[in-house]
């Protein structure tokens, strides 16, 4: 019975031990999700190559790859994600544009909770940087002014703006924003 004990428990130690491995596999240690170490106070902000995927759905309307988001007054794109979440959030956003008033959270971004729940199934420890757009497990949708972790699914990244300049398109205090599909 001890032995059967002992072989039950090493099973899942060497299943933990292989998952555990093939996640590391899966995953990539990007630069510009860490703190900026020296250098310039406002690194430049948007998606690398390794982002994003094609798409490869089979369909006949190409899926919509960027997000419009307008906050006092000025315009960014985002470059989304793929993820189910996204997917979710690219139908919500099909019956038109989404205005959420987002509150200033810890100092580090601005998030509002969503009505309709996205999903979770990707959901992962990450550490946002300025300029991510994620989800968390609450269903809150942040978007990121400065660097932090959190528990989230990442949505999209915003396009070409440094941490000053998305820092000043999004003020001090709450925010309202409105974010649309980018038609292609």
């Amino acid at each position: 019975m001890v032995f059967t004990r002992w072989k039950r428990a090493f099973a899942a130690l060497v299943g933990i031990l292989m998952l555990t491995a093939g996640m590391a596999g899966c995953t990539s240690v990007r630069t510009d999700d860490l703190h900026p170490s020296g250098g310039s106070d406002s690194p430049t902000v948007g998606p690398s190559d390794s982002d994003t995927t094609p798409d490869d759905t089979g369909e006949d309307e190409p899926l919509a790859t960027q997000i419009k988001i307008v906050a006092n007054g000025r315009e960014m794109t985002a470059t989304l994600q793929e993820n189910s979440a996204v997917d979710a959030l690219r139908d919500i956003l099909a019956d038109g544009p989404l205005t959420l008033e987002l509150e200033d959270q810890i100092g580090k971004y601005k998030g509002a909770a969503l009505e309709e729940e996205l999903p979770t199934d990707d959901w992962k420890p990450i550490n946002p940087g300025p300029g991510d757009i994620i989800c968390d497990r609450v269903g809150e949708l942040g978007i990121y002014y400065r660097y932090d972790s959190a528990n989230a699914i990442r949505l999209a990244k915003i396009d070409d703006l440094t941490q000053e300049e998305l820092k000043e398109i999004l003020g001090t205090g709450d925010v309202t924003v409105e974010i649309s599909l980018v038609e292609e």
